[in-house]
């Protein structure tokens, strides 16, 4: 059996250990906006990797057959959530990561969706900033911190802070505790070691409805800041205070919504957020979707260009990428299946054999 991640003694025999707060992304993974888990029902797009597709537990058969045309395989079926994981900590130091979670959820992100707040203000970009006086910087610190150590240490989407999963789990192992009241003493006991990283906090306004387009989950693999997007909260973690302000990086236009250094939250001072409006969150959904088919339709023609390559040893003329692409898009296949490793061999051996004439 392996070690907890976190406090690297006990025996990691904790299963479905959720990397992404479950709270912050349900409403992104659950079929029709269930709030239980195993409803997950999820699509992942990258420009790395054929499109691929995970059903929850409790996920209907008529569902399931609705997006992918057909019943699973025994392959798909044993396919673990990508949102959780097995055997990464022990039952205690799961116990005490819910409790971060749960400080959160109570004191910060309801709050959020009510859009109230001890005091709010506006920033030199025009956006509200809800501060919230009685919240703990350190305690919500820590919540932050957690989620990029659980996307490292389970390698979430390829994801890694290096250097920084080390220091992160030893501030975690430090400070955390199984009850809220005991995490506080540690952090006043120790505050002179306590780990002040600048963070950056940003809540969209989410439109009414149960419209998916709306929900969005990722983590990009910046480290100038590091970036995490989960459904209405981005969090943008710092290592160094010097490069608040100075990110070359756009975070789907995000960045020039905000103004960094006022964003930031900072030692002695209280927790706040950046409030974005519905129009805000729009424009950022539409850069963000059509950047993930930009970069998913780059990486279809290279899989064409490459298979090419090996059977005609030369690249396909652009007419045939064309003809490709073309054919892929409008197969009469199953949403769920459309851009899989079987549809797109289908797509490419009819296209060929037509261009080619071949027998």
């Amino acid at each position: 059996m392996a070690t907890c991640r976190l406090c690297n003694k006990a025996e990691a025999t904790k299963t479905n250990s959720h990397i992404l707060p479950h709270f912050l992304i349900k409403t992104a993974i659950n079929k029709e906006g269930s709030k239980q888990r195993d409803y997950e029902l999820t699509f992942s797009i990258s420009e790395n990797e054929f499109v691929d597709t995970f059903f929850g537990r409790s996920i209907t058969l008529e569902t399931i057959e609705q997006y992918k045309g057909r019943e699973l395989n025994e392959e798909e079926i044993k396919k673990q959530n990508p949102f959780a994981m097995d055997y990464l900590f022990c039952p205690s130091c799961e116990n005490k990561i819910s409790k971060l979670e749960e400080y959160y959820s109570k004191n910060v992100h309801q709050h959020l969706l009510k859009n109230n707040a001890d005091k709010t203000y506006k920033d030199s970009a025009g956006n509200q900033v809800l501060v919230f006086d009685k919240v703990s910087l350190e305690i919500t610190l820590l919540f932050i911190y957690s989620i990029f150590f659980r996307c490292s240490i389970s390698r979430y989407h390829g994801f890694r802070l290096k250097n920084w999963e080390r220091k992160l789990r030893k501030t975690l192992n430090k400070y955390l505790d199984d009850s809220i009241q005991k995490i506080e003493q540690r952090i006043q006991s120790g505050i002179k070691d306590f780990l002040y990283l600048p963070v950056i906090n940003t809540h969209f306004q989410m439109p009414e409805g149960d419209d998916p387009t709306k929900n969005f989950v990722t983590i990009l693999h910046s480290t100038i800041p590091y970036f995490v997007y989960l459904n209405d909260v981005t969090f943008q973690m710092f290592t160094r205070e010097k490069d608040v302000g100075k990110s070359n990086e756009f975070f789907y236009g995000i960045t020039d919504m905000i103004i960094q250094k006022e964003a930031v939250n900072k030692k002695g001072k209280p927790f706040q957020v950046v409030s974005l409006t519905e129009d805000q969150l729009k424009k950022v959904l539409t850069v963000t979707f059509e950047s993930m088919a930009s970069r998913q339709m780059n990486f279809i023609k290279n899989a064409f260009q490459e298979v090419h390559k090996v059977i005609f040893r030369t690249n396909p003329s652009p007419e045939l990428l064309s003809y490709f692409v073309q054919t892929l898009v409008t197969q009469e296949i199953a949403q769920g299946e459309r851009y899989g490793r079987e549809a797109m061999a289908q797509a490419m051996f009819k296209c060929c054999k037509i261009y080619y004439q071949i027998p």
